[in-house]
């Protein structure tokens, strides 16, 4: 802590950090003048504390003091101390020196600087240290976090003194649920400024406003709120949530130091269990009903990670006791670059509790950083080379791991933590058993993890971390593989034996986690086991991007090169307006499908945007104008072979996702994906490179076995938290100086501040959202924008006439006539003059579908969503085999009323009842069953072939007639896309499954690999 005194103005209490500028602070504002005159003209003064609060928890009537008990006081005698103080001072300035002091400001001496302080200016017992410095220590640990200030304390609330290091009392309020107004008033604003971005000067720039806005009256001021720091500080005392702060080690390796944050695993758990997340909904048990029940000894259903063979295992050496409840700890490691240079990069080492089920583990507020891992990489070429080598940098970082899982082991040793909850209406008393179950992270950071060599090229004797394959044959799927043990690796580095390591692929150094300290759960494979491959950076990253890499090279692209082509540059064209028509789609679980910057490589893609770039080429690739495209440069058979590798990997992507597989097909599906990769390398032919020799195609040989050990794959998946970068990582590390020697720890600094903002917010019920305006209650039965029909009776009164209007908005584009017309023909021309028919362009089905049918959608193009409508019957207990559902246009939603009921439309139907219908365009026939080239993406039209045309006259019916339909939204079973196909026929559409079913492509493939379909 500084020895410079903090300087304040008994006014405002603005802060000064010289004596000078408190001198001129009290000559620009005449309040704060008028405040300080009497000090200077001789008044005793004994350092009076300007503005004490006490908050006295065994009072009567306490909650009625809150609010004047912050009050600022007026009085001029409230800034006297009771006689006898041993501070008294005794200073005498007259009037006219005092005049001269605000005439010649600018000329101010320290000799009249230290008058003001000896006139009891300078509060000498609230010595805050002013200098926001983040001092690294070189030679010895130190902990910059929080310092407990007793004056401040003092200063802002009467705190009974209790046993901090009681766990009990961690993260409890020490004033029991009572808070002042101006609590309320400095969390509101902490969380503002931090939604908005605002820097941390900024707390004190509006309390400054604040503050001069007291001196007319209007507000109150208060000093311990008056900084954003000694703010944080107090709702840190309050709340007990100091320990949140890390301590920062110090490792030195060849002449340079690097700064090592650190956090205290148990701190940070007891956070998690006591946040606000700690509800029934997110709770994860093997048996829902009985959280001290014991997991089944096998499933039939893998799920969430309670249903892994690592957790049933685990369980079983862990728990012994009656009241242990098993804890799983799931990591997450991965590098992640703040600028554009790379230069202040941060790697923490987050973790998140497994008895939260997947949804709650993937939200931002579920992780707590361990620790975090320094910048090795900020050397020139010459250090690179001669003094910290990668093999020297992959040791201290292990190094640093061992550190980071220190307190993991400690906390271990402790044999549990006692935690008690309310679930369902019972009070469990258990203790937490804590165990590392897996570590998320890309194919990069895991080979870290593992040791192993990070080089792809040929001459590495081995490219997989789980298994001993090979590199020469990691594009065999059919390897006879077996795992590498971690007692193997161990024993090759105790006795020193370099060829050996060499052979397997292996560092020589000392793994953080062959610990034998660190409860994994009695996972025999160990930490080459704990890492299992995901699917953003195997598939979406790998596969996918390979994948249409090989396409494109079919097509013309130079794989070295990649010289622009004209069929890639028409190809880019045709993926624009592709991308356009899947914009309007009723189907809103669609991938991302438009780029306007093409999807041939022009630009960087993210990971998940790859899955809508599959799904355009493969559109493109049953697309009529396209597909002639493709074959002027591949044969009908290699074109037929990319479509169904396109479909597969879709749906087995979608598969991937599924929250739940039966346990059966997971085993099954070991065959079905080594099959698809021999698919893979035998469609795409990789030439360039190492060839279909990288590790990313053998990778998902080992997802059926992770699924067995973790659960499903969403388990594993680093896509949510990756995504959980940016308010974790990323906003924190905004408000630092973006130094790279203190970066990690000033946004340690900066997460913890924010996790105190958050804390203390939920513990008082604040919430700054902004609240939504009030909005007019619009019935279920109109949406979107509002039309009117009104029937009025033609010149001759032998025909009526219909007139159209909107209500909603001005929007000068009318439906079509035609649809208009058929309607006069078949329902308007049977009403009574002066009926008025209304209708609307939106209707939403169970709170999820949302289906639009807009002539010019906000004054642009038309929005007629397609959907599947059941044409079975009022029968719903039809099986979906039996149901026959045609997909069909909407055109628009009528309302029918009660005059319209029974009107024969046609002698198609009859309307049945009164309520919301729909004018559609259907299809004459389903669609056809999924099939090989077809599970995805399939053709229709509302042409008629010549089957269908024969059909209709049997049937007595005109092959002329349309097939316009007013058929009840009831009907309406699933959102399904269609757009134009274009380069054929007025009326042909190419139509994309519902992304729900996507999944089932691959079960039909698992069931084909063994013999189940044809």
């Amino acid at each position: 802590m500084s020895d410079q005194p903090i300087l304040f103005c008994p006014q405002c209490n603005h802060v000064c950090k010289t004596l000078r500028g408190l001198a001129q602070h009290t000559s620009h504002r005449p309040a704060c003048r008028q405040k300080s005159l009497p000090i200077l003209e001789g008044i005793t003064c004994q350092n009076p504390a300007f503005h004490q609060s006490f908050v006295q928890l065994d009072a009567p009537h306490a909650d009625e003091d809150m609010e004047h008990i912050w009050q600022q006081n007026d009085d001029p005698s409230a800034f006297e101390h009771p006689q006898g103080s041993p501070e008294a001072a005794h200073i005498n300035v007259d009037s006219a020196t005092l005049q001269s002091l605000y005439n010649h400001r600018n000329e101010l001496d320290n000799h009249l600087s230290r008058q003001l302080a000896d006139n009891g200016l300078v509060d000498s017992r609230t010595m805050l240290d002013t200098e926001d410095r983040q001092d690294i220590m070189l030679d010895t640990d130190e902990s910059f976090g929080f310092q407990e200030d007793e004056a401040i304390t003092e200063a802002s609330t009467n705190l009974f003194d209790v046993d901090d290091e009681d766990i009990s009392l961690q993260f409890t309020d020490r004033l029991r649920g009572q808070y002042t107004s101006e609590e309320l008033m400095s969390l509101r604003l902490l969380k503002l400024l931090r939604a908005i971005g605002a820097p941390n000067y900024a707390y004190r720039s509006v309390m400054d406003i604040f503050a001069d806005a007291c001196s007319s009256k209007v507000v109150n001021s208060s000093s311990t709120f008056r900084q954003r720091d000694t703010a944080i500080r107090h709702f840190a005392n309050r709340f007990r949530l100091h320990k949140l702060y890390p301590t920062t080690l110090t490792k030195h390796m060849n002449g340079r130091s690097y700064p090592v944050v650190l956090h205290e695993a148990e701190v940070m758990i007891q956070s998690l269990l006591k946040s606000s997340l700690m509800v029934e909904d997110n709770m994860l048990f093997p048996d829902m009903d009985n959280p001290l029940a014991p997991p089944p000894s096998s499933v039939e259903t893998i799920a969430d990670v309670d249903t892994g063979q690592v957790f049933r295992s685990a369980y079983g050496n862990l728990c012994t006791r009656p009241n242990d409840v098993l804890c799983p700890l799931i990591m997450y490691l991965d590098r992640i670059c703040i600028d554009q240079h790379g230069r202040c990069s941060l790697e923490p080492g987050y973790a998140t509790l497994g008895i939260w089920n997947v949804t709650t583990r993937n939200k931002a507020e579920a992780w707590r950083p361990l620790g975090y891992i320094p910048n090795l990489y900020l050397l020139s070429k010459n250090e690179n080379k001669f003094r910290m080598n990668s093999l020297t940098k992959l040791r201290m970082y292990h190094e640093i791991l061992d550190a980071m899982l220190a307190s993991v082991v400690r906390l271990q040793s402790k044999g549990g933590i006692p935690f008690s909850f309310s679930y369902r209406g019972k009070q469990y008393n258990v203790n937490l058993k804590v165990f590392l179950m897996f570590i998320i992270g890309d194919t990069e950071g895991h080979d870290k993890l593992c040791g192993r060599y990070n080089s792809r090229a040929l001459q590495v004797k081995r490219v997989c971390r789980h298994c001993d394959i090979p590199t020469m044959d990691c594009d065999n799927a059919f390897y006879p593989w077996k795992h590498v043990m971690p007692d193997a690796v161990h024993s090759l580095v105790a006795s020193n034996d370099v060829e050996g390591l060499k052979a397997m692929s292996q560092h020589l150094l000392t793994n953080a986690f062959y610990n034998p300290k660190l409860d994994i759960g009695h996972n025999p494979r160990g930490i080459h086991g704990m890492t299992p491959g995901e699917p953003l950076h195997v598939v979406d990253l790998g596969l996918f991007k390979y994948g249409l890499e090989g396409f494109f090279i079919c097509l013309g692209m130079n794989p070295k090169s990649k010289a622009p082509c004209k069929i890639l540059m028409e190809l880019d064209s045709m993926a624009r307006r592709i991308g356009r028509f899947l914009s309007h789609q009723s189907d809103r679980q669609l991938p991302r499908t438009y780029f306007p910057f093409g999807v041939t490589g022009g630009t960087k893609l993210s990971g998940h945007e790859y899955q809508g770039v599959v799904l355009v080429v493969l559109i493109m690739c049953v697309m009529e104008e396209s597909r002639l495209m493709f074959l002027s440069k591949i044969s009908v058979t290699v074109l037929h072979q990319w479509i169904r590798l396109f479909e597969l990997l879709l749906g087995w992507r979608y598969w991937l996702k599924k929250a739940s597989i039966p346990r059966l097909e997971v085993e099954q599906s070991q065959l079905a994906t080594q099959n698809l990769m021999t698919m893979f390398k035998t469609t795409v032919k990789r030439k360039h490179g190492n060839g279909s020799k990288f590790p990313k195609l053998h990778l998902p040989c080992h997802f059926s076995e992770n699924m067995i050990d973790f659960g499903v794959i969403a388990n594993v998946d680093s896509g949510p938290p990756e995504s959980n970068h940016k308010p974790n990582a990323k906003a924190p590390s905004q408000h630092t100086q973006m130094r790279a020697e203190s970066f990690e720890v000033q946004t340690a600094q900066r997460y913890v501040e924010n996790l105190i903002i958050d804390f203390a917010a939920d513990a008082l019920q604040i919430d700054t959202k902004a609240v939504p305006k009030s909005a007019v209650v619009t019935p279920d039965l109109f949406r979107g924008a509002r039309f009117v029909f009104e029937v009025s009776e033609g010149c001759e009164g032998d025909t009526n006439v219909v007139s159209f209007e909107w209500k909603s908005k001005s929007i000068s584009e009318p439906y079509h006539q035609q649809y208009t017309d058929w309607l006069t023909r078949h329902v308007f021309s049977k009403l009574t003059p002066g009926t008025r028919v209304q209708g609307c362009t939106e209707h939403k089905r169970h709170d999820q579908y949302l289906f639009r049918a807009h002539p010019a959608y906000r004054g642009h193009n038309q929005w007629h969503d397609w959907a599947t409508f059941d044409w079975s019957g009022s029968n719903t207990e039809e099986s979906s085999e039996d149901r026959v559902c045609i997909p069909g246009q909407i055109v628009f939603f009528l309302e029918v009323t009660e005059e319209m009921v029974g009107i024969d439309v046609g002698g198609e139907m009859t309307i049945p009842s009164t309520g919301l219908f729909a004018l559609i365009e259907s299809l004459e026939n389903p669609l056809p069953h999924p099939a090989r080239r077809t599970e995805l993406v399939v053709k229709g039209s509302k042409c008629l072939t010549t089957q269908q045309e024969k059909k209709r006259r049997l049937d007595g019916r005109s092959v002329r007639a349309s097939n316009l339909f007013l058929v009840p939204v009831e009907s309406i079973d699933q959102p399904i896309s269609g757009i134009p196909n274009l380069g054929g026929r007025p009326g042909d559409f190419v139509f994309v499954r519902p992304v729900h079913t996507w999944s089932d492509c691959f079960s039909d493939y698992i069931a084909m690999c063994h013999g189940g379909m044809v």
